[in-house]
């Protein structure tokens, strides 16, 4: 019997398991492990009361917290400090100079003729 059968069969109760798995357990210290790990479990969850207190609850909460704050190194920077830095920035990018730009041209002068030239004369 190879790991990945053993492994279908640790799912039953290891009384009613073959012989052959039993001599791979035997031989095998990895599914040995995994087979303990299942009796356990089962133990585990046929208990009347739990495993754990709660003070265990809350170092587990605060292990998991802490993982999850060391995930986010942002979530460490005082929110106090972020209003000044905004407030500076804003400061500093209103009082920056712009470059001048030439003025406009003036518009050219509109040539509206009040009298029509005169006509050219014939030279004799």
């Amino acid at each position: 019997m190879n790991c990945a059968q053993a492994r279908d069969l640790l799912g039953e109760p290891l009384h009613a398991a073959s012989g052959a798995l039993r001599e791979h357990l035997a031989a095998c210290p990895a599914c040995a492990r995994e087979a303990e790990a299942l009796r356990e479990l089962r133990a585990w969850l046929r208990a009347d009361e739990p495993p754990f207190g709660e003070e265990d609850r809350r170092a587990l909460r605060r292990g998991v917290m802490a993982r999850i704050q060391a995930g986010r190194p942002w979530r460490r920077i005082p929110y106090l400090l972020a209003l000044p830095l905004a407030a500076a920035l804003l400061l500093a990018l209103s009082l920056r100079r712009r470059p001048e730009e030439p003025p406009p041209a003036p518009p050219a002068p509109a040539v509206h003729p009040t009298e029509p030239p005169p006509p050219a004369r014939a030279q004799a």
